[in-house]
């Protein structure tokens, strides 16, 4: 039950006024905030670590570190083990691209010869080799150009590094402090709005907890499995198509989409026969039933209550707004403004 304190609209106006004014100072200073997000992220994700080592009547600095420790071991089997394999991959894929447009162009053109005519089917093989090639070119003249305009700009140098300064270092003070932040964000509140924001903040938290941590889980489950499956089936550059699809899995349907798609191409132009692209259809149909029977309900639940229509609406407008940090923020935020206005909804019909 509701404090008396609190009922009537001017707790829904306090949190309606709190709400209007962090999104308009997130609009406006987004390039500023985005060290303390991701540090904030970084920080949150680490809070049952060191939870878990404080119960143990460890000091909460010693939890700290051993969390740092797991984040570094963690970049350095990323840059060292597993940035090659994607980089060696990625450069074989390339390489045999134009073998796999020519193995297509010549399974289609007799349909495509059938259904819109000669001039369908006239594109010949060099053609498309050419144009193929032609498009790479210019895509490395873009890239150059691009990376000419950072080497020349001090600006974007210094951004990069004061990234990777300010992130280790905001994420650790974040993670020291972490009740005293609390504390301090308790005490700038209403005092007659305390109690039902905590309660507003718990229930946050057990959302996005199950939410950001479990999301993670399923990226990395599903991404070992296509791989793996891909693998056993014979099918190539399968490290590769098991981590972008893992990465795209945090919107509903795009790694099962994505991963099949590549997986396909891919299987296309390496396969003689249809029946192998069988085996492809076999492992990610299992993978969508391990998500959606399995991993999903086990370690996210339905708590959220996000339709997918609205998890890819809220991925392409933090996109738009705020690039590639707003696709990374999209989510946790949707999965918040959920539990508000569902906590505000039970706040009006309350007595």
């Amino acid at each position: 039950m509701m404090p008396e304190s609190v009922r009537g609209p001017s707790y829904t106006m306090f949190i309606g006024i709190f709400l209007a004014a962090a999104i308009l100072i997130v609009y406006l200073l987004a390039p500023v905030l985005s060290p303390f997000f991701l540090s904030g992220i970084v920080a949150y994700l680490g809070q049952p670590i060191v939870h878990f080592l404080e119960c143990r009547k460890l000091s909460r600095g010693f939890g700290v570190l051993t969390f740092f420790l797991i984040l570094i071991l963690f970049f350095f089997v990323v840059v060292v083990i597993i940035l090659p394999i994607l980089q060696a991959e990625l450069a074989a894929l390339i390489v045999v691209i134009p073998d796999i447009i020519e193995k297509l162009r010549g399974s289609f053109s007799e349909p495509a010869k059938t259904l819109f005519g000669a001039n369908a089917a006239t594109l010949q093989s060099d053609q498309l080799k050419n144009m193929l090639f032609a498009n790479w070119r210019e895509l490395g003249s873009v890239a150059t150009q691009v990376f000419s305009k950072i080497g020349q700009s001090g600006q974007y140098v210094i951004g990069g590094v004061a990234y990777l300064v300010l992130v280790p270092v905001i994420t650790f003070y974040l993670m020291r402090d972490w009740n005293k932040v609390l504390r301090s964000v308790v005490n700038i509140c209403p005092q007659r709005f305390v109690e039902e924001l905590k309660t507003l903040a718990c229930e946050v938290d057990a959302v996005l907890s199950e939410f950001l941590r479990g999301q993670l889980l399923i990226m990395l489950v599903l991404g070992l499995f296509y791989a793996i499956g891909l693998q056993i089936v014979g099918v190539k550059y399968a490290f590769l198509i098991g981590c972008i699809a893992g990465l795209v899995s945090f919107v509903p349907y795009f790694g099962v989409i994505v991963g099949l798609l590549l997986a396909v191409v891919v299987g296309f132009g390496q396969f003689d026969h249809y029946s192998e692209m069988l085996k492809i259809f076999a492992v990610f149909g299992l993978g969508q039933l391990l998500e959606s029977m399995v991993l999903s309900p086990l370690l996210v639940g339905d708590r959220i209550g996000l339709h997918p229509v609205w998890v890819i609406f809220a991925v392409m407008t933090g996109g738009h707004l705020f690039g590639f940090s707003g696709i990374l923020l999209a989510l946790p935020v949707a999965a918040i403004t959920v539990v508000l206005l569902r906590h505000l909804r039970l706040c009006q019909l309350q007595p």
